[in-house]
């Protein structure tokens, strides 16, 4: 499938306010798009290279990003900034200075772009890594803008800098994922729930949707837990229910234990995989002989409970760990 299908699609859907319109013009994509791109498809949709519990990141920086659109347009320090200052974000601006500055090609090749290619390219910056990555990824990124149309440019680049802005979350996705291929969405939302995966959901409404409702738990792969609805007042709680049941509300995170054998993978209810913030109970989940999955709250606590600020710096630490120590 060729970048500029998605492009287009990605222009329709930013430009109108109605939710059905946005849905309908996306099915139309899904269900003429080949089953071996579904998931790519469906990935860059959501402007996520990557699913939300991969440790793979882009890890290109902004001035690498800035670089590579001069070096690709010849365009001044002080236009690319005028044009970042007119839109506040950097796609749009590369999409004007590309329509309005002829690019001076350093790549022979004069095919289009597909969707494959730039999905491709993108995962390949965020394997570079150790001496002169930086200058690797920035000339990966000057291939593909060598190749960009202007909106393709603005695509690649918001997709790298995660600023989609488009109006296009994930539950409208899995709904035009669930009109494409006539599947039940709440059968399809369950499966998401199950697998947290929507590029390999997509491919099973449309090659095998009689499979969506038989998924099954998959130790490693975070499940999407059920969350709370709101209500204003207890009476409104009331009202939706016949029966009540109150529990104490911890100040903790909301997290699932998954041990496979010496295996274990510790999630946020975003999916983010956060076991490396968290050592010790690693450690002593390894301890425990059987394989599980457990839903938990996880409140930091030494004679009394810690302060909740406390344990989402720690969740957000990647790196010396020990430096925040509960």
């Amino acid at each position: 499938m060729l970048l500029k299908e998605l492009t287009k699609v990605y222009e329709k859907v930013r430009a109108t306010s109605s939710k059905l319109e946005k849905i309908a013009l996306v099915s139309e994509l899904l269900r003429k798009t080949p089953s071996e791109t579904l998931p790519v498809v469906c990935y860059m949709l959501r402007g996520k290279i990557f699913l939300d519990y991969s440790a793979q990141e882009l890890r290109l920086g902004w001035s690498s990003i800035w670089d590579a659109i001069r070096a690709v347009t010849h365009v001044s320090e002080a236009d690319l900034t005028a044009a970042y200052n007119q839109f506040g974000d950097l796609g749009s601006a590369v999409e004007l200075i590309f329509k309005q500055n002829p690019k001076i090609s350093v790549s022979l090749v004069t095919e289009p772009l597909t969707v494959e290619e730039c999905y491709n390219a993108l995962v390949k910056i965020a394997t570079l890594s150790g001496k002169d990555s930086s200058r690797r990824k920035r000339a990966i990124l000057m291939g593909l803008l060598n190749q960009s149309s202007p909106e393709e440019a603005k695509f690649i680049v918001k997709t790298i800098t995660g600023d989609m802005r488009y109006g296009f979350k994930q539950g409208l996705l899995e709904e035009a994922i669930a009109r494409a291929f006539s599947v039940d969405v709440e059968v399809l939302r369950k499966a998401y729930m199950v697998r947290s995966d929507i590029g390999e959901v997509a491919r099973l409404a449309k090659e095998q949707p009689e499979t969506l409702s038989r998924l099954s738990i998959v130790l490693g792969r975070p499940l999407r837990p059920m969350l709370a609805e709101t209500a204003e007042t207890l009476e409104e709680g009331f009202k939706r229910f016949d029966k009540a049941l109150f529990e104490y509300k911890y100040d903790g995170a909301r997290l699932s234990i998954h041990k496979n054998d010496d295996t274990v993978n510790i999630f946020t209810r975003g999916a983010e995989e956060v076991s490396k913030s968290l050592p010790e109970i690693v450690a002593d989940v390894k301890k425990i002989q059987h394989s599980f999955i457990v839903d938990c709250e996880i409140i930091p606590f030494e004679h009394s409970p810690k302060a909740f600020q406390e344990l989402i710096k720690r969740l957000r630490r990647k790196h010396r760990v020990d430096e925040f120590a509960l």
